[in-house]
């Protein structure tokens, strides 16, 4: 869910697809040992940074049991059906971000946007979970939920989703604006 929106009078409308709203929740999904390691990472990246090294990466995408940010069991595979192969997209971020993970709540803005903002919140996501994006979507102003029996990844394909993201488009945001 874009935070920045929360702040920027010029967003017309915005729409949230499998939103990430709250870390509090998605790391009570991480196992500890994971969570050890990816501190551990995250520490050693920003005393690297500090001292103007290299970074030290972690994927965004991994297998169960990997440190990565994702590593439920759809997200690898979900993944890279929505990667394709020429893509220049890299499996990876600096470590240092695991830091400032848990301190990322921008469903905790929703009561701010001004704006029309539609939340697509996938009922069986194992990556972001959707009560907090439920109770984000309730806290908008003008907020809109849907929601998709779909898990994370599945939702990029959603022919449902994606009427309702056109929907709510030609009804929220004026011909030529």
């Amino acid at each position: 869910m874009p935070a920045v929106a929360a702040d920027g009078p010029t967003v017309a409308a915005v729409i949230a697809q499998a939103p990430f709203t709250d870390a509090i929740p998605t790391l009570r999904l991480v196992p500890p040992a994971t969570a050890a390691r990816a501190t551990f990472e995250g520490i050693r990246d920003e005393v690297r940074a500090r001292r103007g090294r290299t970074p030290v990466y972690l994927s965004a995408v991994g297998a169960p049991g990997t440190v990565a940010a994702m590593t439920a069991p759809d997200a690898q595979p979900g993944s890279e059906a929505l990667v394709a192969p020429e893509s220049l997209w890299r499996n990876e971020f600096a470590a240092r971000l695991m830091l400032r993970f848990a301190f990322y709540r921008p469903g905790r803005k929703a009561a701010r946007l001004p704006m029309p903002v539609l939340l697509c919140v996938c009922e069986n996501d194992s990556t972001t979970p959707a009560k907090p994006a439920i109770a984000a979507a309730h806290r908008a102003p003008r907020g809109e939920l849907r929601l998709y029996s779909s898990g994370h990844f599945n939702i990029y394909h959603d022919p449902a989703a994606l009427a309702d993201q056109l929907d709510f488009l030609q009804r929220v945001v004026p011909a030529g604006g």
